[in-house]
């Protein structure tokens, strides 16, 4: 019985750690896509985002960059430090709501991280969101 409930309670953990987000699945994603990380765009990011430091609430933020002679795409990704505190902040936050606009919640959400892309065009943005969801 001591047994089973070990291989039990074994089980259970990993299926819970892999179902896990991790930023490196989504980084290889990104820059397997022709991204390249950019710190500059990083750091200008981090001061936009002073409100939420304002409200106590930690952010990691992460950019890449896409250049092609039709377009260029920003991914910016914005880590908190859980989903909870992510969706607190994406129903009460103006300035988070007012950076995803009309674009669908749902698909800009994953685990702890945060979508914002831009782009001019909505394929480019759907581009982004295919990338982030893979």
């Amino acid at each position: 019985m001591k047994k089973v409930f070990l291989i039990l309670a074994f089980v259970l953990i990993l299926s819970l750690l892999t179902g896990c987000v991790s930023f490196e699945k989504i980084d290889q994603n990104f820059e397997a896509a022709g991204y390249t990380y950019s710190q500059e765009a990083n750091d200008l990011m981090d001061a936009a985002l002073q409100s939420l430091e304002e409200s106590d609430v930690q952010v990691s933020v992460h950019v890449y960059t896409l250049a092609d002679l039709l377009s260029s795409k920003i991914a910016v990704i914005l880590e908190f430090d859980t989903s909870k505190e992510l969706k607190e902040q994406v129903e009460n936050n103006e300035d988070i709501q007012a950076l995803l606009g009309k674009l669908e919640e749902k698909d800009l959400i994953r685990g702890n991280f945060l979508l914002i892309p831009i782009a001019l065009s909505s394929t480019a943005i759907q581009d982004m969101v295919d990338t982030f969801n893979d």
